[in-house]
């Protein structure tokens, strides 16, 4: 039996670190590509970084544009609230002053109620009066 074992064991396990031997020389392989690839620079990342700070600087451009769109807006709001402020001042002076000269309207009587004369009414159906209940 042990012989059984040494001759059918050796030779497998010589075939499975050969399998292995291969797989490792393939995966050195691998590496070995993409170690020169970033020593070249093709495998993306140095185009891949350019396009980042492109966009950095568009990003910086946009804030400056920001910043002096912002700093214009701000003068110009600065300006409405003074003028605003300036036409409050106005208007209250113009109210004080109003209120300081005028003068009170005369009131005048209210007209005297016109007299009726009961004489024109038609006179009062007393049938129709106790129908309905009449005055009480």
């Amino acid at each position: 039996m042990m012989e059984l074992i040494t001759t059918y064991a050796m030779p497998a396990s010589q075939a499975f670190l050969t399998l292995v031997l291969f797989w490792v020389a393939i995966l050195f392989g691998k590496l070995d590509k993409k170690l020169n690839a970033l020593k070249t620079g093709t495998d993306g990342i140095q185009k891949t970084i350019i396009e980042l700070n492109e966009a950095v600087n568009h990003a910086e451009l946009a804030i400056s544009a920001l910043k002096t769109a912002s700093n214009a807006a701000n003068e110009e709001l600065s300006a409405q609230i003074n003028e605003a402020r300036k036409s409050g001042e106005t208007l209250r002076f113009m109210t004080t002053a109003a209120n300081a000269i005028k003068t009170p309207m005369p009131r005048s009587e209210p007209a005297p109620r016109q007299s009726r004369s009961f004489d024109d009414l038609p006179p009062i159906d007393s049938e129709r009066r106790n129908k309905w209940g009449g005055l009480r």
